[in-house]
């Protein structure tokens, strides 16, 4: 049993590509140093530090706390610990559960052999490379004016904003939509045609369809982006009841819940969702206040509440083309091009979704490498970790992230609701090599007018 664990720490700390992961992968084990003062004060001692315990040593000792002298070197960054990992009596909770998970994880049975023509054999993602490659494919498929909607503007370009390639032209046509008047000028500079409506306003699935018909959007408009970091999917789904139908749909996912949760914020009258990603401390106290905890993973919707709404509103009129990082693109089935042994196939059109999420996301270099590190949520998707023990630390951790306690001192302690739940993926196919089992055919989706791919 240990001999698994052990191995399955390695494997959690070799993938997640963080200087702290290894940290992050220790608290999952319930084993960080400051569990175990005994341990943390040998290993201090090999580094050239002198510990020296605080009044109430045995009470110091059993919260993990030790403190260093002040003529002790500074620890080297890698000694650092993770940021949001929890000591004291939090920790020892988590030590607790953490047993709990991995008790259960020794004899789960190898993920199902590919069939290669039965129920799993998928189609494979476009390749997920870059998103110039995506834009390129759209471009040879756009008309001579394409009507292009950014919702969820900021400055029109920024953070690599796909809207821009179209959108920054003399002779652009579409909506710029953004919640903060603060960059108003900046759109304006960034998308000079007159053809461009910049309107400042919070979308809700009670405005969107009052602003579109402002800006007189086209029912069938080339390319819509969704980004803001909250009510995506209900935005989304209410544009696509009004009759809307963008050619090209790409829209930000909360990329840190795997394709098996449906992490999903509703619509809430007279509320506003507000996300906190700043890099500054958190303006109210949180469990993990100690620690300084900044930004958290709380914006926006998961891969699979996208799924879910596109299916339940749609049907089959949109297909999965692929996941970009923290994007996932769609495109309407008229601009799909199927491979001929597919095109009588209901129901197996679209790729996989968790193999998208592991071409386009676990596989991307993009993965822990931006400003609001993995470290602390890593393990949710490791999927040999038991779908209800990550749920309840899924669950804890949106409950008591900033976020989530911002909203609720701003509402009079009022909680926000949110759904977090299973989603409807195949249980038996793995977040981490899904690809090999449920997209053995080797077929890729393609669009109108590209040569079809083989092979994965």
């Amino acid at each position: 049993m240990r001999t698994a664990a052990r191995q399955l720490l390695c494997l959690a700390c070799a993938t997640s590509h963080l200087d702290g992961s290894a940290a992050a992968a220790s608290r999952i084990l319930g084993r960080d140093e400051r569990d175990r003062p005994a341990e943390a004060a040998a290993a201090a001692a090999a580094r050239g530090e002198t510990p020296s315990v605080a009044r109430g040593s045995k009470k110091a000792l059993a919260g993990g706390a030790l403190k260093l002298r002040k003529d002790a070197p500074p620890r080297r960054k890698s000694d650092a610990p993770a940021a949001g990992l929890a000591s004291g009596s939090q920790a020892a909770k988590q030590k607790k559960k953490a047993k709990r998970w991995w008790d259960e994880i020794a004899d789960l049975p190898p993920p199902p052999p590919c069939s290669g023509r039965g129920a799993r054999s998928r189609l494979l993602p476009l390749p997920s490379s870059s998103m110039f490659e995506w834009q390129a494919l759209a471009e040879k498929l756009a008309p001579a004016s394409p009507f292009v909607v950014n919702i969820g503007a900021n400055d029109g370009v920024g953070n690599h904003d796909p809207t821009a390639f179209w959108l920054t032209r003399p002779a652009a046509r579409g909506l710029a939509l953004e919640g903060s008047r603060r960059h108003l000028p900046a759109l304006e500079r960034n998308y000079p045609s007159a053809d461009v409506v910049k309107t400042i306003s919070f979308a809700t699935p009670r405005s969107i369809g009052a602003i579109f018909s402002a800006a007189r959007v086209p029912t069938e408009l080339f390319f819509l982006k969704v980004d803001i970091d909250g009510y995506d999917v209900a935005v989304t789904q209410r544009i696509l009841e009004l009759g809307y139908r963008p050619r090209l749909l790409y829209v930000e996912i909360a990329h840190n819940f795997p394709p098996d949760v449906v992490y999903e914020v509703p619509f809430v009258e007279n509320r506003t969702w507000g996300w906190w990603a700043s890099s500054r401390r958190c303006p109210v106290p949180t469990p993990r206040d100690a620690e300084k905890e900044k930004g958290d993973h709380t914006g926006g919707c998961s891969a699979a509440a996208w799924q879910a709404m596109l299916a339940r509103t749609m049907g089959d009129e949109y297909r999965l083309l692929g996941v970009l990082a923290n994007n996932m693109l769609y495109a309407h089935r008229s601009l799909v091009q199927l491979p001929r042994a597919r095109a009588s196939s209901r129901g197996w059109l679209s790729p996989s979704l968790k193999c998208a999420y592991e071409e386009g996301f676990i596989k991307m270099p993009f993965y822990g490498r931006i400003g609001i590190a993995y470290a602390d949520v890593h393990h949710w998707t490791l999927d040999k970790i038991p779908l209800t023990r990550r749920l309840e630390d899924m669950k804890q951790y949106v409950d008591d992230s900033c976020t989530m306690r911002k909203l609720k001192a701003g509402a009079g302690g009022v909680d926000f609701p949110y759904v977090l739940q299973p989603s409807d993926e195949d249980p038996a196919v793995p977040l981490r090599g899904a690809c090999a089992v449920d997209s053995c055919s080797g077929e890729r989706i393609a669009l109108i007018g590209s040569p079809v791919p083989s092979g994965a």
